[in-house]
């Protein structure tokens, strides 16, 4: 029997586990992924109501094969396998439509930082994070 797709946020712990075991798939295949880091932006709502808002927009608009988790108290994380950066950013945008569509979504933006696993430049989960954390910081500077 196929596995049901993923519906809700992993763990902070078992999105890392996620994150080692691509990584070492990465190492020994040579195939891509992007790691997508996504932070709420939100008017007047609790960060757990933004959260709430946030996973759910998320597990309805990527692939089943694609994992997301906790990332800290306002940030999910998104592993998108066999993908580019040009794909993760088509991702946020449904994301974002996603959560425009619903009615007092408590989150007012979404930013986002990604980095990609192509090329041998972030062998090390750790840089990659580093990568990701960076677009996200200069994207949210951005747009403040």
């Amino acid at each position: 029997m196929p596995t049901p797709p993923q519906r809700t946020a992993l763990s902070s712990d078992a999105f890392r586990a996620e994150l080692d075991a691509e990584t070492q798939r990465f190492r020994r295949y040579n195939r891509p992924f992007v790691l997508l880091l996504l932070r709420i932006g939100r008017e007047g709502a609790t960060t757990t109501d933004a959260m709430k808002a946030l996973d759910a927009a998320v597990a309805e608009n990527v692939r089943c094969t694609d994992v997301f988790g906790r990332f800290g108290d306002d940030r999910l994380a998104v592993l998108l396998p066999e993908q580019t950066r040009e794909v993760a950013s088509q991702v946020v945008a449904r994301i974002q439509n996603a959560l425009a569509d619903v009615a007092g979504a408590a989150v007012d933006a979404v930013h986002y930082g990604a980095a990609d696993f192509a090329s041998e430049d972030l062998i090390e989960t750790s840089r990659l994070i580093e990568a990701a954390t960076a677009a996200l910081v200069d994207e949210t500077d951005r747009t403040a």
